[in-house]
């Protein structure tokens, strides 16, 4: 997983989604790990979230066209349709287990 966003990250400059993307799951999966008092990592990790609100939205957004700095607050309904019914591998995916990830 991350393996390809770092890879889509460097081929695709100027598409947001990847570098927040890494950035996020680095300080979740790696910075936060090793914080050794446990009330600094739960507050670090809620800096992470307040950093980046909403994340998968603005993902999905973005995948969709649209910039992914507006204020996306719902999953545009293609980009569900596409994940949940039709089953396909995206962007929304990786962005939605990394929000899980961090909970």
């Amino acid at each position: 997983m991350i393996k390809h966003i770092i890879h889509k990250k460097k081929s695709n400059k100027n598409i947001n989604r990847y570098n927040i993307l890494s950035n996020y799951y680095h300080t979740v999966n790696s910075s936060i790990f090793f914080e050794e008092n446990l009330i600094d990592r739960v507050f670090h990790l809620y800096m992470a979230f307040q950093d980046n609100p909403r994340i998968s939205a603005k993902c999905s957004h973005e995948m969709i066209g649209e910039d992914f700095d507006g204020d996306h607050r719902i999953l545009p309904e293609q980009i569900f349709d596409d994940t949940y019914f039709q089953g396909k591998y995206n962007d929304f995916q990786i962005s939605t287990l990394e929000e899980t990830r961090a909970c």
